[in-house]
């Protein structure tokens, strides 16, 4: 089992599951809602993960860390 972001915004978790002499994979994934103050605890780590995956896609992405840290506000306002 992998957990994606720790208690991040929403937490992630992943369980992989191979099937003797199988290629095939098992994905299930569960989604909780975090608290405000969980979430203000993960900004920092989150806008780095942002800046790292615009780092390719500079013109789709926030200017500044301010900017970014706006952008998460919004996100978790509209989809807590």
């Amino acid at each position: 089992m992998f957990k994606f972001m720790g208690d991040g915004l929403k937490r992630l978790f992943l369980k992989e599951k191979r099937a003797q002499n199988e290629n095939k994979l098992t994905v299930m994934v569960k989604i909780e809602r975090l608290s405000e103050e969980k979430f203000r605890q993960m900004t920092p780590e989150l806008i780095r993960i942002y800046i790292s995956a615009y780092s390719d896609f500079l013109e789709y992405a926030y200017p500044n860390r301010r900017e970014v840290k706006r952008y998460l506000k919004w996100l978790l306002k509209g989809d807590p």
